[in-house]
C-alpha cells in the first residue's frame, strides 16, 4: 500500500497495491468506508459512482441491478452501508428502496417493510447474530424496524421524534430522543420493552444529537441546548456538550472544557458523533465541513480541519479509516475525494 502523510498521523492512501487511488475528478472517488471484522476496508461509491469494492483485492462490484425499485440509478438512492460480522455487505436504499445483501458473489434484494414510515430513512446496522435494525422517516426517526433475513418486525418507539441508533449487543438497542417530543436523553430497548434513562443532570430542555455505544457498552449521547428564541437575526448562544452513560451514572462536558487555542472550538458548532474506537474513545465530525475531533476522556485532539468527512470507520487495531475532500459544503467539496487513515 503507498500512502503519504498530510499531517502527523493522517495518511492519504494514493494506491492500495492493486489499483491507483490517485484522483481525477471528484464524482468517481468512493465516498464511505466500511471495515469488517477481520480488519478489511470496503470503499462505496456512495452517492455517484455505482462502485464497491476492498481495499488491496481485486474486484470492483456494481450497485444491485434489476429491481424496478431501486430505479436506474441505485447508488443515487442509497442511504447507509454497512458490513455484516460474515462480512456480508449490507446497503439500505433511501426512499421508497429497500435493502439489499452482497455476499461477494451476488446480490439479494429485498423490499421495505410495511411502515407508516418506510418511505423515507436514517440508519442502519447489523447486529452480531445478522440482524438488520433500520429507522424510517426523513430527517428525524420515526419508525424503528428488525429484519430476520426474511421478514420485516415494527417496533413501537418508546416517543418521538428520536435521532439516533446503535447497538451495544443482539439484545439491546439505544436511542436518543429530542425534547420537543421525549421527556428523555436516552431509551434502551432490550429486545421486549423500552426502559428510560435519566437525563444528565443540567442538560434538561436538550435536543439529543444522537448517540453512539462503545465497545463496552458505554453510550456517548450528543448534547445540544437550543436557544429559546430563533426568530432574531444575531447569532445566539447555546450550550453544547459530550455525555457519557456507563449504565448507571453520567459523565458531562461541555464546550468550556476544551479551550482550543487557535482554531475555534469543536463544541461549539455540530459536534456529530461518528464511530467508537475499540479504545473506548469517540471520533466526531465537526460542522459540515471542518474536519475530525478524536475525545479520549481528557483531550479533545482535531484532525483535517477545513475537509468534508465521508462516513468513516474504525479497524480492529484502532486506526480510523475514512474518504474526505477540502471544501465547505458535503454536497460539492472543492477538493477531490480521497481515501485516508489516521493513526492516532
Amino acid at each position: 500500500m503507498v500512502t503519504e502523510e498530510v499531517e502527523p498521523g493522517v495518511l492519504r492512501v494514493v494506491n492500495d497495491g492493486v489499483r491507483d487511488l490517485t484522483p481525477t475528478h471528484s464524482d468517481a472517488e468512493p465516498q464511505a468506508v466500511r471495515v469488517s471484522p477481520d480488519g478489511g476496508v470496503w470503499l462505496f461509491g456512495g452517492f455517484l459512482d455505482d462502485a464497491v469494492f476492498r481495499l488491496g483485492e481485486p474486484g470492483v462490484y456494481p450497485w444491485p441491478e434489476g429491481a424496478d425499485y431501486w430505479g436506474p440509478d441505485v447508488a443515487a438512492d442509497v442511504a447507509d452501508v454497512e458490513v455484516g460480522p460474515d462480512g456480508t455487505v449490507w446497503v439500505l436504499g433511501d426512499q421508497p428502496n429497500g435493502l439489499a445483501a452482497f455476499d461477494g458473489e451476488a446480490w439479494t434484494e429485498w423490499l421495505p417493510p410495511d411502515s407508516p414510515q418506510s418511505d423515507g430513512h436514517r440508519s442502519m446496522e447489523v447486529l452480531s447474530d445478522g440482524t438488520v435494525w433500520a429507522t424510517w422517516g426523513w430527517w428525524i426517526s420515526r419508525d424503528i424496524t428488525r429484519f430476520d433475513g426474511e421478514r420485516w418486525t415494527v417496533v413501537e418507539p418508546p416517543c418521538g421524534p428520536l435521532w439516533g441508533m446503535h447497538a451495544s449487543d443482539t439484545d439491546s438497542w439505544w436511542v436518543s430522543g429530542l425534547d420537543d417530543g421525549c421527556s428523555s436523553a436516552l431509551y434502551r430497548y432490550d429486545g421486549s420493552r423500552w426502559q428510560e434513562q435519566a437525563t444528565p443532570e443540567g442538560f434538561t430542555g436538550t435536543w439529543w444529537y444522537g448517540n453512539r455505544v462503545g465497545p463496552d457498552g458505554t453510550v456517548w449521547v450528543s448534547l445540544r441546548q437550543p436557544p429559546e428564541d430563533w426568530s432574531g437575526d444575531e447569532p445566539l448562544e447555546r450550550r453544547t456538550g459530550i455525555a457519557r452513560f456507563d449504565g448507571t451514572h453520567w459523565e458531562e462536558w461541555d464546550a468550556d472544557d476544551f479551550p482550543q487555542e487557535g482554531v475555534e472550538n469543536p463544541l461549539t458548532g455540530h459536534f456529530n458523533f461518528e464511530v467508537v474506537a475499540p479504545d473506548g474513545s469517540l471520533w466526531a465530525t465537526v460542522d459540515e465541513c471542518d474536519g475530525l475531533a478524536h475525545f479520549d476522556g481528557d483531550s479533545l485532539t482535531r484532525y483535517l480541519p477545513g475537509y468534508c468527512i465521508f462516513s468513516p470507520d474504525t479497524a480492529p487495531d484502532g486506526s480510523l479509516w475514512l474518504v474526505a475532500a477540502e471544501g465547505s459544503s458535503i454536497q460539492d467539496p472543492t477538493g477531490l475525494v480521497s481515501p485516508y487513515v489516521i493513526r492516532p
